[in-house]
């Protein structure tokens, strides 16, 4: 019996294997003795003497059902996350510790007037009306490691100045 759940696994990884020193990270299931499946990640290594012979092949299987676990759960908060960001009814404008904006939300759009598109990649401070409102709010949120709350004066695209209370965090 084989140990592979899917009989066509051990083929796809023999033919990935065939021309190569190794494989890594190749995901399928594996069957228990008592039938139930097993996600597994193998790593191949081809085994040479000091001539450079091939003496045979080393494979680890590694369990991997905590990681996939771990995998979905991440990928359902990053959905949920995505959820909150695109319908929330406040503006929410990320940037990354360079200051460039990484996340524009659908309310942000409307009250800037950017598209995210347009706002993803932009210094942060080009929304500010004064440059060193946002360097000072950095340098306070990094010193403190928390969220600060602070008014500033935003500029839109079409450079309105607007009023917004910000929370800031690390």
């Amino acid at each position: 019996r084989s140990l592979f759940e899917d009989p066509k696994a051990f083929a796809h990884l023999m033919s990935q294997f065939k021309d190569r020193e190794s494989v890594r990270g190749f995901r399928t299931r594996f069957l228990s003795a008592s039938g139930a499946a097993i996600d597994v990640e193998l790593t191949l290594s081809r085994l040479h003497n000091k001539k450079g012979e091939t003496l045979g092949t080393v494979c680890i299987a590694r369990d991997i059902r905590r990681q996939l676990e771990l995998e979905r759960e991440v990928h359902q908060k990053s959905q949920y996350l995505a959820e909150i960001l695109e319908h929330s009814a406040a503006m929410i404008v990320t940037a990354d510790t360079q200051g460039i904006i990484t996340e524009f939300n659908p309310e942000a759009s409307r009250v800037l007037g950017y598209s995210r598109e347009e706002a993803i990649g932009l210094p942060a401070e080009k929304v500010y009306l004064k440059r060193k409102d946002r360097e000072r709010k950095v340098r306070i949120v990094n010193k403190r490691g928390k969220v600060v709350e602070y008014d500033a004066k935003l500029i839109t695209r079409n450079r309105d100045v607007i009023e917004a209370s910000i929370a800031a965090l690390k």
